[in-house]
């Protein structure tokens, strides 16, 4: 997590944000993916302080099947770097508007192409959240 991290630029006291990196890899790896494929990653908001952004995936899984998946994140810009703003630095007001955000967002053939796929995969998997929620609470 730590080379994680440093990738991300990260600085030590942002363990909360370290802890959902950690969580994040944790759930990746519980689906036993050979590799993700990143699909599309756009602004769905941008302020002067931060933006938020949205990444569709695949995780390419052993069996060879891809497992849709759809991220979101808070992101500030300093000295022309690029970070993922720690929970503690996301504002009510930033949640708020960021809800509002995404309910827009639910609405665009991007996201209702998500879900149709999720839809299928499920449908072809059946019991795989199940599985996957047993590995990560077992």
């Amino acid at each position: 997590v730590t080379e994680m991290g440093n990738l991300l630029g990260l600085k030590n006291e942002d363990e909360n944000l370290e802890t959902q990196i950690d969580a994040t890899i944790k759930y990746i790896q519980a689906h036993n993916a050979e590799k993700v494929e990143i699909q599309e990653c756009e602004i769905l908001a941008e302020q002067d302080t931060y933006t938020y952004v949205y990444i569709t995936y695949n995780m390419i899984l052993d069996s060879k099947d891809e497992y849709p998946c759809i991220s979101t994140y808070m992101v500030g810009k300093e000295e022309k770097k690029y970070y993922v703003l720690s929970p503690e630095k996301v504002t009510e007001e930033m949640s708020a508007e960021a809800a509002e955000v995404y309910a827009e967002f639910m609405k665009t053939d991007t996201y209702k192409d998500y879900t149709t796929k999720y839809d299928t995969f499920i449908k072809k998997n059946p019991g795989y959240e199940e599985k996957i929620a047993g590995k990560l609470n077992g």
